[in-house]
């Protein structure tokens, strides 16, 4: 009997459970159940969706133009940016932690404005001691100009009385001579026996007196004399004691324009009128003149531009740089103004050409700039033909087709198709165009290129799929 017989006859193996059996009952093929319902979502969404298409109405669509008001007119066109020709990073004179920042991103200065301040208590201090040793200098150039005067004065005391000393000797020489004369006289008078012993004696005891007189008015003058020259020797001192003053005081005065200029250097200015465009440091950051590589020192602190020196800054190709005159009209078109064309005049043509674009830069000023006009912006150059300067001012026509135009909820518009759902832009309709037939001018609200549907119908709802076709 075989061997499988046994067992089932076995009533001990028919007690025994099956595991692997009851195992692969229990098994339920979940990755088979979830990805038959992904299936399923997936078809049904795209029947769903070719549903919808192949369900959404039809609808004739017309496109919205734009003409160029430059049209005709324009010699060749670049792109570029707009640039300040006055534009600066404003630094300190001095390297040292900003104390206070006066200015904001936005705000108009005037030229010679404090901008910001730097730490400046020292420099205060050494203004101060300046001052305090011009006051010290002052004084002493004050003493050692009256020590001057007065010594002046003792010259001109002294010398005045040499005339008199001299006076005096010339007196005492005619008395030394008339008594002379008396001397003589009397030895005359004597030997004729017309004098006496007495007489002759008396007189030349007073011609002795008169030589002694004689001789002390000569000493007295010599001695005056060596009082004028100690004099004059005193003043000399004190005229050069109060140069030398009047020298240091000078000298305490420069020290004094040298500490206020340093103190003044601690006040950032602005060289010129300007509008604030960035901050380049805050307040407690230390600034310098010159930023070293790898320092956290700021090199500047507020970026300032001249607003009434912005101009264009486009790049030519070089085979039209001879289409553009060297002082051409111009349309700028900026691309955050398209709708309003500012009138332009070449000032430069930069004498160079970029190798790696093949371009020559111009430089383009704006005839009448306004709020609008911001460093940076981007725009387009349009140079004109000669005699086409009155379109420079002109604006492009957008047109579209008359049946276009309908209402929704109250308001006038069109229905813009969009990946082929419906949108409801809000536009005014202008007067007819010249020479088109079935067309309008756009007032306002479409831009050109837009996808519009033709003779709408009342069933046309925002984000609704439909098709092109009759």
């Amino acid at each position: 009997m075989p061997e499988e017989a046994t067992k089932s006859d076995d009533p001990l193996s028919r007690l025994r459970i099956d595991r692997d059996g009851l195992a692969a009952r229990r098994r339920v093929p979940w990755k088979g159940i979830v990805l038959a319902v992904l299936l399923l979502g997936i078809g049904g969404m795209v029947v769903s969706s070719n549903l919808e298409a192949w369900t959404a109405p039809r609808v004739r669509i017309g496109r919205v133009q734009r003409i160029g008001a430059t049209e005709g007119a324009v010699a060749t066109t670049a792109n570029g940016y707009v640039v300040a020709r006055r534009r600066a990073a404003i630094s300190s004179k001095l390297s040292g932690r900003l104390e206070e920042m006066l200015v904001d991103v936005g705000d108009r200065v005037a030229e010679g404005q404090i901008l910001g301040r730097l730490g400046h208590a020292d420099l205060d201090a050494a203004v101060a001691m300046a001052k305090a040793d011009i006051e010290a200098r002052k004084k002493s150039r004050a003493a050692a100009e009256a020590d001057r005067d007065a010594a002046t004065a003792a010259v001109a005391a002294a010398e005045a009385q040499l005339p008199r000393s001299q006076a005096q000797i010339d007196e005492s020489q005619a008395r030394v001579a008339d008594a002379a004369r008396q001397v003589a006289m009397q030895e005359k008078l004597l030997a004729s026996g017309a004098g006496g012993r007495d007489a002759l004696d008396s007189a030349r005891t007073h011609a002795a007196v008169m030589a002694e007189q004689a001789e002390m008015s000569r000493a007295s003058l010599e001695q005056m004399r060596s009082e004028v020259a100690r004099a004059r020797k005193q003043a000399d001192a004190a005229a050069a004691h109060a140069a030398a003053s009047a020298s240091m005081v000078a000298v305490a005065e420069a020290a004094l324009a040298q500490a206020e200029a340093l103190r003044r250097d601690a006040d950032i200015v602005a060289p010129f009128a300007g509008i604030v465009v960035r901050k380049e440091a805050e307040v407690g950051e230390m600034v310098s003149p010159v930023n070293a590589a790898g320092s956290t020192t700021r090199g500047a602190v507020v970026s300032l531009v001249d607003f009434g020196s912005l101009e264009m800054e486009v790049d030519v190709i070089e085979r039209d740089i001879a289409k553009v005159g060297d002082a051409a009209v111009c349309r700028i078109v900026l691309d955050g103004r398209r709708e309003s064309p500012y009138v332009g005049k070449v000032r430069q043509k930069v004498p160079t050409a970029d190798r790696t674009t093949s371009t020559i830069k111009v430089k383009v000023t704006f005839e009448k700039l306004d709020s609008h006009v911001l460093p940076e912006m981007g725009g387009r150059v349009e140079f004109l033909l000669d005699g086409k300067a009155q379109q420079a001012t002109a604006k492009d026509r957008v047109l579209a087709p008359e049946a276009a135009f309908t209402t929704h909820d109250g308001k006038s518009g069109v229905w813009i198709v969009e990946s082929g759902r419906l949108r409801f832009a809000e536009a005014a309709k202008g007067a007819p165009a010249a020479g088109e037939s079935g067309t309008v001018e756009v007032a306002s609200g479409l831009a050109g290129g837009e996808d519009v549907v033709l003779s709408p119908g009342p069933a046309l709802k925002p984000g609704k799929l439909v098709r092109a076709g009759e």
